[in-house]
Order: structure tokens, then C-alpha cells, then sequence
């Protein structure tokens, strides 16, 4: 099955993209945030990662 990793804050935004990707078979995690995002990355291998680049945490993605 594919895992993706959807990184955004906006729970609208979340639930519409988490939906669609469900029901297509895919198997979604949830974060709302940079580091909670290099967190789930660090401890499950995921297929892709869906990222909404206006995040709060923004800056450890960039060191």
C-alpha cells in the first residue's frame, strides 16, 4: 500500500486532500507542522511526502 505524509496546518485543507488520498487507497499520516513533519519521517518510511511550503516550523526544513 502507498503511505503518504501530508505536511499542513490548515485543518480544511488537511481533511480535503486526507479524504481524496483515502479513498484512492493510500494510506495517510497527518502533520501540521515542520517539526512534527521531520519527526514522523524520522521513525516510518513513507512513499512521498505532500508538502504545503507556508508552514509554521518552516525554518528546520531550510538547515
Amino acid at each position: 500500500m502507498t503511505s503518504i505524509l501530508v505536511v499542513e496546518d490548515n485543518p480544511m485543507n488537511m481533511e480535503l486532500v486526507t479524504c481524496l488520498l483515502e479513498s484512492n487507497g493510500i494510506e495517510v499520516t497527518q502533520a501540521v507542522d515542520g517539526l512534527e513533519a521531520l519527526d514522523k519521517v524520522k521513525n516510518s518510511l513513507f512513499d512521498l511526502v505532500l508538502l504545503d511550503i507556508q508552514l509554521p516550523e518552516w525554518e528546520v526544513w531550510r538547515s
